[in-house]
């Protein structure tokens, strides 16, 4: 009995270990065109994680070498799919997400925007974004310019105090 008790006791610790992974590693930088280093990828990470913990939102970007020959809206898309569930309820409520792609092959950049972040980054919204990409003097800057809008508009939102969950 004791034994069945150990046993069924280590088989949920090691179920507990390979569930956590599904949730915890959760990125924020999609790089397949190789535009950032090692350590550029890894300060954005903690952005877009430091922005999750905050504002309950996904904040991604996605540089791809070709977006496998999709556009950059279909492919940002498949990008949150792939890397966040792709808005599937996650405790208890539909993830908000802003996806930002670029095509690094042919210049197309678009957006993935799901849940209440949509009524957040408007049409509007994206083209002062894509301003402030299109300014910047490196990929990196640019990156850091997209998650700092999206912070400055979520922030516009908490102070008009309409909440974002």
């Amino acid at each position: 009995m004791r034994k069945r008790f150990f046993a069924l006791l280590l088989t949920l610790a090691l179920l507990a270990l390979t569930a956590v992974p599904a949730f915890a590693a959760t990125f924020y930088v999609y790089d397949d065109a190789s535009v950032f280093t090692e350590d550029e990828t890894a300060q954005l990470n903690i952005l877009g994680r430091d922005i999750r913990d905050r504002y309950n939102v996904d904040v991604i970007v996605a540089y791809s070498k070709d977006c496998g020959g999709k556009d950059a809206d279909e492919f940002a898309r498949e990008v949150y799919g792939e890397e966040h569930g792709g808005g599937r309820k996650r405790d208890s409520i539909v993830s908000d997400a802003i996806v930002f792609c670029v095509n690094n092959s042919n210049g197309d950049r678009g957006f993935y925007i799901t849940g209440k972040a949509d009524d957040i980054i408007t049409e509007d919204v994206q083209r002062l974004i894509l301003s402030g990409v299109y300014n910047a003097e490196s990929v990196y800057e640019g990156a850091n310019i997209y998650f700092g809008l999206v912070v400055y508009y979520l922030e516009e939102v908490l102070k008009g105090g309409e909440g974002l969950s």
